[in-house]
């Protein structure tokens, strides 16, 4: 894991008119790339969907590199490092996914940082903690799992996860989101991309689980 330094927070709502550009933008505002060393605080207070229990069918691509995404407004540095999200009981029904993190030529990459956040299951970002947000370190197999719930939708964005991924060498090697198959927001996102769902989705007791491979630019 790499030594991060916690920032100082400053909030986004200081005036009306910025709060409504940003609530019109949702997540689809840029944000720092580079290490873990930047935060805004903002909430959202949205409507919640849930997704149709689908299964996604093949990959997303057979070792091409994943689609870059904004990382917008809501990283926060300094995230504990922790696989299961689902600590302290965020709002949301529990959604497992899993996967690895691999290279252009489909070798799995060990020691690459991988960072989650999300909202919780009323749409909601937990800005002034750590509430769904953590990050972990890939073994020799390029695996990662995240034990999490699903998020809520609110308005202008549709059900995501936000992904960041540093190379072993420290630097940031992708950003980008991963999205619900058949959730009935997704047509209306214009940030959505198919190509970043997450594959092999279905209902699996009270919850739903999935997978999802990251390939790293080459």
């Amino acid at each position: 894991m790499m030594t991060v330094v916690r920032p100082t927070r400053n909030p986004l709502f200081a005036t009306p008119l910025l709060a409504a550009a940003l609530l019109a933008a949702g997540c689809g505002g840029s944000g720092n790339s580079g290490s873990p060393s930047a935060n805004t605080n903002q909430a959202q207070a949205p409507a919640q969907s849930q997704p149709s229990p689908t299964t996604a069918s093949g990959s997303a691509g057979s070792c091409d590199p994943t689609v870059q995404q904004t990382q917008g407004p809501y990283w926060k540095a300094d995230s504990p490092e922790q696989a299961n999200l689902r600590s302290g009981n965020p709002s949301g029904t529990p959604l497992d996914v899993t996967g690895k993190v691999l290279d252009s030529d489909c070798q799995p990459v060990k020691g690459a940082i991988v960072d989650f956040w999300q909202a919780d299951g009323n749409g909601q970002y937990d800005n002034s903690g750590y509430r769904l947000r953590g990050h972990q370190t890939t073994g020799a197999d390029g695996q990662w799992s995240l034990k999490t719930v699903v998020p809520g939708q609110y308005p202008g964005r549709t059900e995501h996860i936000h992904v960041k991924i540093w190379n072993p060498d420290g630097k940031v090697a992708l950003i980008s989101q991963l999205y619900l198959p058949g959730s009935k927001n997704n047509d209306s996102d214009g940030i959505y991309q198919p190509s970043t769902e997450i594959q092999d989705f279905r209902k699996s007791g009270s919850g739903y689980t999935g997978s999802f491979d990251f390939v790293l630019p080459g």
